[in-house]
Protein backbone atom coordinates (compact mmCIF):
# COMPACT_ATOMS: atom_id res chain seq x y z
CA UNK A 1 0.00 0.00 0.00
CA UNK A 2 2.65 2.55 0.73
CA UNK A 3 5.29 2.40 -2.66
CA UNK A 4 7.78 4.72 -1.21
CA UNK A 5 11.76 4.10 0.12
CA UNK A 6 12.67 5.06 3.65
CA UNK A 7 14.49 8.69 2.00
CA UNK A 8 11.67 9.67 0.23
CA UNK A 9 10.71 13.62 1.15
CA UNK A 10 7.76 13.97 3.15
CA UNK A 11 7.02 17.21 0.80
CA UNK A 12 6.26 14.87 -2.33
CA UNK A 13 4.13 12.15 -0.21
CA UNK A 14 0.04 12.21 -1.11
CA UNK A 15 -2.53 13.24 1.29
CA UNK A 16 -3.00 9.05 2.03
CA UNK A 17 0.51 8.20 2.30
CA UNK A 18 1.00 10.99 4.93
CA UNK A 19 -2.17 9.38 6.64
CA UNK A 20 -1.31 5.87 6.78
CA UNK A 21 2.56 6.74 7.58
CA UNK A 22 1.46 9.07 10.90
CA UNK A 23 -0.84 6.57 11.80
CA UNK A 24 1.44 3.84 11.77
CA UNK A 25 4.14 5.80 13.64
CA UNK A 26 1.44 6.25 16.29
CA UNK A 27 0.58 2.95 16.93
CA UNK A 28 4.05 1.85 17.19
CA UNK A 29 4.12 3.47 20.13
CA UNK A 30 1.01 0.68 21.43
CA UNK A 31 -1.16 2.81 23.54
CA UNK A 32 -3.91 1.74 25.42
CA UNK A 33 -6.56 3.70 23.34
CA UNK A 34 -6.11 4.93 19.66
CA UNK A 35 -8.95 7.56 18.33
CA UNK A 36 -8.35 8.04 14.86
CA UNK A 37 -10.90 10.53 13.13
CA UNK A 38 -11.26 9.28 9.49
CA UNK A 39 -8.25 7.35 9.21
CA UNK A 40 -9.08 6.02 5.59
CA UNK A 41 -10.93 9.53 4.03
CA UNK A 42 -7.73 10.26 1.80
CA UNK A 43 -8.14 6.77 0.74
CA UNK A 44 -10.13 4.38 -2.20
CA UNK A 45 -12.52 1.89 -1.07
CA UNK A 46 -9.88 -0.90 -1.65
CA UNK A 47 -7.20 0.93 -0.02
CA UNK A 48 -9.35 2.09 2.84
CA UNK A 49 -10.71 -1.63 3.83
CA UNK A 50 -7.14 -2.76 4.08
CA UNK A 51 -5.62 -0.39 5.97
CA UNK A 52 -8.89 -0.55 8.75
CA UNK A 53 -8.29 -4.24 8.56
CA UNK A 54 -4.75 -3.78 9.23
CA UNK A 55 -5.31 -1.29 12.21
CA UNK A 56 -7.50 -3.48 13.84
CA UNK A 57 -5.23 -6.72 13.61
CA UNK A 58 -2.69 -5.01 14.71
CA UNK A 59 -4.64 -3.00 17.74
CA UNK A 60 -5.97 -6.74 18.77
CA UNK A 61 -2.84 -8.28 18.95
CA UNK A 62 -1.16 -5.27 21.23
CA UNK A 63 -4.07 -4.80 23.03
CA UNK A 64 -4.93 -1.49 22.01
CA UNK A 65 -8.37 0.32 22.00
CA UNK A 66 -9.22 1.66 18.19
CA UNK A 67 -12.51 4.34 18.52
CA UNK A 68 -12.53 5.09 15.04
CA UNK A 69 -14.33 7.96 13.45
CA UNK A 70 -16.42 7.09 9.85
CA UNK A 71 -18.51 9.21 8.02
CA UNK A 72 -18.35 5.75 5.72
CA UNK A 73 -21.01 3.14 5.88
CA UNK A 74 -19.45 0.74 4.23
CA UNK A 75 -16.27 0.96 7.04
CA UNK A 76 -18.86 1.22 9.44
CA UNK A 77 -20.91 -1.74 8.33
CA UNK A 78 -17.92 -4.06 7.57
CA UNK A 79 -15.61 -3.40 11.06
CA UNK A 80 -17.51 -1.68 13.89
CA UNK A 81 -18.17 -4.09 16.88
CA UNK A 82 -20.15 -1.10 18.75
CA UNK A 83 -21.31 1.58 17.11
CA UNK A 84 -22.74 5.08 17.93
CA UNK A 85 -24.53 7.39 15.55
CA UNK A 86 -24.32 11.21 16.11
CA UNK A 87 -26.69 13.18 14.80
CA UNK A 88 -28.14 10.83 11.67
CA UNK A 89 -29.20 7.41 11.05
CA UNK A 90 -27.34 4.18 10.44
Amino acid sequence: LLDISYDTECSVLSGGQKQRIFTVILLSFCPEVILLDEPSSALDQYSAEIFIKNILNFSEKNSITPVIISHSQDIINKFSKNTVVLGGKL
